[in-house]
């Protein structure tokens, strides 16, 4: 049986903010017994402080307290949520819109403007293969195969220019929400215990 060497090849380690205890990275190195030129490798993460571990999440060097990754977490599940509603109303209200559009647009038109980079929708590297694929798989499953989220719909829609109050009521309230995320992610990272070598 092949057996490893494992070795400890450097840590380290960072003061807590209690003073009291430690926490850092092991990097730990793996070599083969017969043929010393093949090594594997990882780091290996320890927090050795019962109280600090309690109330901050690791990042590298850096900790961030548990109450701010759960109040991020939530405004992120805010948002996930507020997605799947904003989609189910796109795809409800303008999937038929939207295959109509594919149907009277010129593919080479429709592929541009698909391809554009503020749209991204379109994988297709040229309009040939885009064709390829509405010809072979049609108009109504390219259409359910790549514009599967609020984002791509919205931006589907906007294509279209139609205007909408409902829609833009639920593009403020998605927009607010990833305005706060911004916001608490800044704040957090301003928070961030930045620790001390030890």
């Amino acid at each position: 049986m092949v057996r490893w060497e494992r070795s400890v090849r450097s840590i380290e380690r960072f003061l807590c903010p209690c003073g009291k205890g430690n926490f850092g990275t092991k990097h730990i190195v793996e070599e083969h017994e017969m043929f010393s030129d093949r090594t594997r490798e990882e780091y290996e993460e320890f927090f050795e402080c019962h109280e600090c571990s309690k109330f901050y999440h690791r990042n590298g060097n850096k900790l961030i307290k548990n109450e701010d990754i759960q109040r991020l977490n939530e405004l992120k599940g805010n948002l996930n949520s507020l997605s799947k509603q904003h989609y189910a109303y796109l795809s409800k209200t303008y999937r038929d819109q939207v295959i109509q559009f594919f149907t009277n647009t010129k593919k080479t038109v429709l592929w541009k403007m698909l391809s554009h980079r503020d749209i991204g929708i379109s994988r297709e590297g040229t309009v040939e293969t885009f064709r390829k694929y509405l010809n072979k798989w049609g108009i109504e499953s390219y259409v359910d195969s790549n514009i599967k989220d609020a984002f791509s719909y919205r931006k589907m829609v906007n294509l279209m220019q139609v205007k909408d109050a409902i829609l833009e009521q639920k593009d403020n309230e998605m927009h607010e929400i990833i305005k706060q995320i911004r916001d608490e992610t800044e704040a957090i990272k301003e928070l961030w215990f930045v620790t001390k070598d030890i």
